[in-house]
C-alpha cells in the first residue's frame, strides 16, 4: 500500500516562463522657460540661474529659453540692457547671446507679455530638433505678478502640452 501512495504523489513539475514586456524608452522632451525681472538682490540670483542653465546646456530632450529684464543699474552694460530673450545652446557657454532685445520698459507682469513669451518659446522649440515637449516655467522676480498672470501661465502650459 505504501508503494502505491508513492506513485500517486509523484507528478511532473512544470515551470511557467514569463517574458517581461519591453518598456518603450522615455522620449519625453521639455522646454524650460526662464522668466525673470531684476531688482534688489534678484539680479544676482537671475545671473546665477542663467549660469546654471548654461552649464547644463541644451540636449536632445531638454532646451532652455529665457526672457529677463535686469534692473536699471545693470543697463549700463550693453549685454544686460533691455528685456532680453535668449535660447541656451550646448553646455559650456560663458554667457548667452540675446536672440531678441525688447524695450526696457516692457512690463513683465502684464499677462499678454507672458503669453507672448510662452508662444515665442514654443516657436523656438519648433525650430530646434525638439519637435514636441512639455513646458516648465521658472519665474524669478516680478513680485507684482498677479493671479491673472498665473492663470494665463497655467492655461498656456496646458495648451502647449495638449498640442503635442
Amino acid at each position: 500500500m505504501l508503494l502505491v501512495a508513492g506513485f500517486v504523489s509523484c507528478t511532473k513539475t512544470e515551470y511557467i516562463t514569463i517574458t517581461p514586456e519591453e518598456e518603450e524608452p522615455d522620449t519625453s522632451t521639455y522646454t524650460i522657460m526662464m522668466y525673470g525681472c531684476g531688482g534688489g538682490n534678484l539680479d544676482s540670483s537671475m545671473v546665477m540661474n542663467i549660469q546654471e542653465a548654461l552649464l547644463a546646456g541644451a540636449t536632445e530632450r531638454v532646451n532652455f529659453t529665457g526672457q529677463v529684464k535686469f534692473s536699471e543699474r545693470y543697463h549700463e552694460d550693453d549685454t544686460l540692457a533691455g528685456t532680453q530673450r535668449f535660447v541656451v545652446g550646448e553646455a559650456g557657454d560663458i554667457w548667452y547671446t540675446p536672440v531678441e532685445v525688447l524695450d526696457s520698459d516692457l512690463k513683465l507682469y502684464d499677462p499678454q507679455k507672458l503669453t507672448d513669451f510662452i508662444n515665442w518659446s514654443k516657436q523656438q522649440r519648433q525650430q530646434t530638433s525638439i519637435s514636441s515637449s512639455s513646458g516648465i516655467m521658472v519665474a524669478h522676480g516680478c513680485l507684482t505678478m498677479t493671479i491673472e498672470v498665473i492663470v494665463v501661465l497655467l492655461s498656456l502650459m496646458i495648451c502647449m502640452a495638449m498640442s503635442v
